[in-house]
């Protein structure tokens, strides 16, 4: 039976039946030129035909293809070299086929690169040397890396009588795996999915399968390389379980498999960025909790600090404990080189008042600098427990800067 007439997905224009691909089940549209899946119209058409006559589908499955020939795709350029493969002379001149890999996409994801580049010098200047800056460094980077691979990578397919080679590069990448294959270990070549992107499999001669060539980011892609190794190669086609068209869930004027991974990335990137922010805000939040109770000379008041800042801006060593709800008294933890450890307690319109331990029973002091840096200031962190004459009770601290 000849394969029934379709109807493009995308144009709507009528697909004659001379260019569908039974076997595969899809078809080129002369209008727009093109691919559509057309399986959902050939099984309606062939539901509607089964009274007439039946479907000899397995006889043909078994018979050689010759199938409408899939014009180059966008992203692929094709040359015929001088030159042939494993040795061969000029006589075996090999076709070139070359992919860049730069997408639209792409520039996106440069932009985003550069920001998060931006938001590390940034983590750096403000922290210095710390577990999050090491590991936002090593995560940029990485993304940097993959961005760089695809502004500059290619991927080459050269194929004659003798094999086919396939090189990823110049920069190396998971993305990609370099294939060299002499044409007596090739049985078959199909396309196939491979995840949201699409694969050139090999069967070989030993029964295995291979990914020859991926990824290609259309069934366009591959299918035009298929059919071109085929040629370069002289293999004959036949239909292969799991190539493109296979699929039973697949649906005539579906949109191409991973078509809507941009917009969910264009959703993510927002997040990502957000979520930076906020992991930075806060690794800079300092934390505080415990308090002081006076008495005596000093008055009667207790002293929740909510806030701490390191010593380094008023130029000593140590930290400065403030509290929201008694704005202006100020608790001052010091390490002075020649006076030793000290508590200054410093109250609007009052004397400073200042404690040592020999002046109380209990004044264990632990002030020590982080490895992190926030703006040039290297962040404190520690505890106090003081019980002197009119100041007892414990604090403690971090991330003050």
């Amino acid at each position: 039976m000849d394969a029934p007439s379709v109807t493009c997905a995308y144009c709507h224009a009528a697909i004659p039946a001379g260019a569908v691909d039974r076997q595969r089940e899809i078809a080129n549209c002369a209008a727009c030129g093109r691919l559509n899946d057309v399986r959902g119209q050939l099984l309606r058409a062939l539901a509607h035909a089964a009274s007439a006559q039946p479907q000899p589908e397995q006889e043909d499955a078994a018979l050689p293809r010759a199938r409408p020939p899939v014009q180059l795709p966008p992203g692929m350029s094709m040359s015929f070299d001088e030159g042939g493969l494993f040795g061969l002379g000029a006589a075996q001149s090999p076709i070139t086929i070359r992919r860049r890999w730069l997408r639209g996409k792409h520039w996106i994801f440069l932009l985003v690169c550069m920001a998060a580049s931006v938001g590390v010098a940034l983590l750096w200047q403000n922290q210095g040397l710390s577990g999050w800056s090491v590991v936002a460094t090593l995560f940029v980077l990485s993304w940097d890396y993959n961005v760089t691979t695809m502004f500059v990578n290619s991927t080459v397919i050269r194929a004659d009588r003798a094999g086919v080679d396939v090189k990823h590069g110049p920069i190396p990448s998971l993305f990609g795996r370099n294939q060299r294959l002499a044409r007596d270990q090739v049985t078959q070549l199909f396309a196939a999915n491979f995840g949201a992107f699409f694969t050139v499999k090999v069967q070989l001669s030993d029964g295995k399968e291979l990914d020859l060539v991926r990824p290609l980011v259309s069934a366009e892609q591959a299918l035009f390389v298929e059919q071109q190794l085929e040629k370069a190669l002289g293999i004959t086609d036949f239909a292969v379980q799991g190539e493109l068209g296979t699929n039973l869930s697949t649906l005539d004027g579906k949109p191409v498999t991973g078509a809507g991974s941009g917009t969910a990335l264009g959703c993510l990137i927002p997040v990502f960025i957000g979520g930076g922010i906020a992991l930075f805000a806060f690794m800079a939040q300092s934390e505080v909790s415990g308090m002081l109770q006076a008495s005596g000379s000093l008055g009667s008041w207790k002293f929740e600090p909510d806030d701490c800042s390191s010593g380094q801006l008023e130029g000593f060593a140590g930290v400065t404990l403030t509290s929201d709800k008694d704005r202006g008294r100020e608790v001052r933890l010091i390490k002075d080189p020649v006076k030793g450890t000290l508590v200054v307690v410093l109250t609007p319109g009052s004397k400073n008042q200042l404690f040592d331990a020999e002046q109380c029973p209990v004044f264990l002091i632990d002030v020590e600098r982080s490895n992190t840096q926030i703006n040039d200031v290297w962040a404190m962190q520690g505890t106090s427990t003081l019980d002197c004459p009119g100041l007892k009770g414990a604090v403690s601290f971090a991330g003050c800067h």
